[in-house]
């Protein structure tokens, strides 16, 4: 019976659905679905033979295009058992472990596309920003570590989903809205509580998709700034005519995805076969348009292709610009030290003393040594290419390394030495706002019996964590700025980047469960007393700390690993992680790595999910009949959306002028980092103290002493 629950020892079958509105048109879809598969079949096993048959392709951007293929032909397999079957001869049972087997395979090889079109961006970002580096960093051995990294994390995510849903019981019909079984559809059958199932389809969303693309944006970012410091108008648009067929697959993967997300989330209402032609569209269009896409823009397979149905022959050496470079083993003169090396190019490419690259790294050897002239055989990307009497010139520059650097040179306001006392001024009254607002803040909650709230318990944390933002700072501020003493201790400068990072990082997080917060009071209402318990709200301010403490904890040691050999001048009044790591003369490139994953993981994830609390949150406001109302429970919000607004803008202009704006005068800088260090603590207290009417009447309360 369809009332009767059943779980995983009753194993019932599911029912799937054709285009339920569109009975009529079945057999149109038959043949066009057939026509598709077709087409995805025969055109990526195309490929991969073309790929396995011609030697000029056996390279990693082409290693990368055979796994793609592999998975398309993956998707199209997976899907084609009961597709065909459902439009063709209405064959719509489908038993319980055969489905489970369905959805493992077709999320499988959805979020093995979303990895591979990573590693495809990676390959180009290395093919144009770091060409010379292109054969040493992408051998044979870490092309193939990272297709097995694809393969591994997709079988880690997908594996529990089929566990996850064959603990609950199902007592619905048990009717799915697609040819093909998939989690989303699945997860609304159940009876039981599938919170679980919901969390953690969300974490693997956020973990792949949400992950991937915003790190392939990145890596556009990177190579749209590589290309545009090309002066040839022509070599620019050569270069980017590389990129453009891996920027079509990645749009013919998300954007059909993102139409399916959006249909599910705002189109309810829509006929059901809107739905279902949505997900046909995001599961048949990539396999059936990436071979035709690779074929149209690769010369080679293009070649072959036509060798093979027309008889032409062609040649098949490479055109590619990068091609020359990377198949040419360079002899270079090496001028080793204690901290790097100087390179001079003997190729006949590159005559000697040519300035080749500007965007990559020295060669350093493993263990220190005197001075002297060794020969290296290898592709090198240095930063420039030396004669032999240069290098020894250029070494005596490079004495000093981390064992003898004593401290940093901070650096107040230049070009503005005239205005410091002013800013001195500026600069006190700022803290003196920021210390007293934020201590008053924790002494009206501490005395207010109404405040002992989870609101105010976490405003109580932002005010705890603004001083200690305030107070990692103040030391070094005002000694620059008004006794001129610049000279910061090696130590000392790394302990203050780690209480600044610190502090940063638990904002965020601290953001982050006050926007919980207002989505449990606003949507969970009733649920807000038992979801929010005292016991829940120390966990998470634990968790917080916890978090920030493991993200930056590593930052100081990954930092006096390295040698320095500069003049180690920072361009702050005070030491961060980005000013620093460009001090030293060893290769950085762990620390950037690392650095950008704490970024991402820690303001990129936390910001994203602050998003989509408040998404959830106009949602319900939105539902509520009375605009008197709506308006009364958004105003709730008010407060915390300034205090949002007010970390993350400033945060993201610093990112945007250190990144486009780095001919700007250095107080520009100067400016835009006080403003991000300085301005939330300085406002936040202001903007609860105003918009807090208990908060309000306290503070009255202390200042006229009224009698109520």
């Amino acid at each position: 019976m369809a009332g009767e629950p059943h779980n995983s020892s009753g194993l019932p079958p599911f029912t799937l659905s054709g285009l339920p509105g569109l009975e009529t048109s079945q057999h149109w879809m038959f043949l066009l679905l057939g026509a598709l598969y077709v087409v995805a079949i025969l055109g990526n096993a195309l490929i991969l033979f073309i790929i396995k048959e011609e030697q000029s392709l056996h390279q990693p951007m082409y290693y990368f295009l055979s796994l793609l293929s592999i998975n398309d032909l993956g998707v199209s397999l997976s899907t084609l058992p009961t597709v065909l079957p459902t439009f063709c001869f209405h064959l719509k049972q489908i038993s319980f472990n055969s489905c489970m087997a369905q959805m493992f395979f077709i999320h499988l090889f959805s979020f093995m596309e979303s990895g591979i079109l990573l590693v495809m961006s990676f390959d180009r970002y290395v093919a144009i920003c770091n060409p010379l580096r292109y054969a040493t960093v992408l051998t044979d051995a870490r092309v193939l570590q990272m297709c097995v990294a694809v393969l591994i994390r997709s079988f880690c995510m997908v594996f529990p989903l089929p566990f996850l849903l064959k603990r609950l019981p199902f007592c619905k019909a048990n009717v799915l809205t697609h040819s093909y079984c998939l989690h989303p559809d699945l997860i609304r059958l159940p009876c039981g509580d599938i919170t679980i199932n919901n969390i953690f389809g969300l974490f693997i969303v956020v973990s792949t998709f949400g992950l991937d693309s915003a790190l392939i944006l990145l890596s556009y970012v990177f190579i749209l700034h590589s290309v545009l410091a090309i002066a040839s108008r022509e070599e620019r648009l050569k270069a980017l005519n590389t990129c453009v067929s891996h920027l079509c697959a990645v749009l013919i993967f998300y954007v059909p995805m993102v139409g399916v997300s959006m249909a599910a989330r705002y189109g309810r209402h829509a006929p059901q076969y809107v739905h279902t032609l949505l997900s046909l569209v995001y599961l048949f269009v990539p396999p059936m348009l990436n071979p035709v896409i690779y074929s149209i823009k690769t010369k080679e397979i293009r070649r072959r292709l036509c060798k093979i149905l027309l008889g032409k022959n062609g040649s098949t050496n490479m055109r590619d610009p990068y091609a020359k470079i990377l198949t040419t083993v360079y002899h270079l003169d090496v001028d080793c030290g204690t901290t790097g090396v100087m390179l001079a190019c003997t190729s006949p490419q590159f005559p000697e003393g040519e300035l080749v690259s500007r965007n990559c790294c020295p060669f350093y050897t493993k263990t220190p040594m005197a001075p002297t002239v060794h020969n290296f055989h290898g592709l090198i990307s240095p930063h420039f290419y030396f004669s032999k009497s240069h290098s020894e010139s250029l070494m005596k520059s490079f004495r000093r390394n981390v064992s003898s650097t004593t401290g940093f040179t901070l650096t107040a306001f230049p070009e503005m030495e005239n205005l410091e006392h002013w800013l001195a001024a500026l600069l006190l009254l700022l803290y003196a706002i920021s210390i007293l607002g934020n201590t008053l803040i924790l002494f009206i909650i501490k005395e207010e019996q109404s405040l002992h709230q989870p609101m105010y318990y976490f405003l109580s944390l932002l005010s705890v964590n603004d001083l200690g933002v305030s107070l990692s700072t103040l030391p070094t501020v005002l000694a620059s700025v008004c006794f001129h003493a610049t000279e910061i201790a090696f130590d000392a400068c790394f302990a203050q980047m780690f209480f600044i990072h610190f502090f940063s990082w638990m904002e965020s997080g601290i953001l982050l469960a006050m926007s919980f917060d207002r989505y449990v009071a606003i949507c969970r209402p009733l649920r807000y007393s038992s979801v929010l318990t005292d016991a829940r709200v120390v966990h998470m301010g634990i968790s917080i700390i916890v978090r920030s403490f493991c993200m930056v904890f590593p930052l100081s040691f990954l930092l006096k690993r390295l040698p320095f050999c500069g003049d180690n001048v920072l361009a702050h009044s005070y030491c961060l992680h980005p000013d620093l790591i460009r001090l030293p003369c060893g290769d950085t490139t762990i620390n950037n790595m690392y650095g950008l994953f704490i970024v991402i993981s820690a303001f990129g994830v936390d910001s994203v999910l602050i998003l989509l609390s408040y998404v959830l949150i106009l949602r319900s406001v939105l539902a509520i009949a009375s605009r008197g109302e709506r308006l009364k429970t958004l105003n709730t919000c008010v407060s915390h959306l300034c205090a949002v607004l007010i970390f993350y803008v400033p945060m993201l202009s610093v990112s945007m002028v250190h990144r486009f704006a780095k001919q700007a005068p250095e107080y520009v800088h100067q400016f835009t980092s006080l403003v991000y260090l300085f301005v939330p603590p300085v406002l936040n207290p202001i903007i609860y103290s105003i918009k807090t009417k208990e908060i309000r009447r306290k503070m009255h309360k202390m200042l006229t002493r009224p009698k109520f």
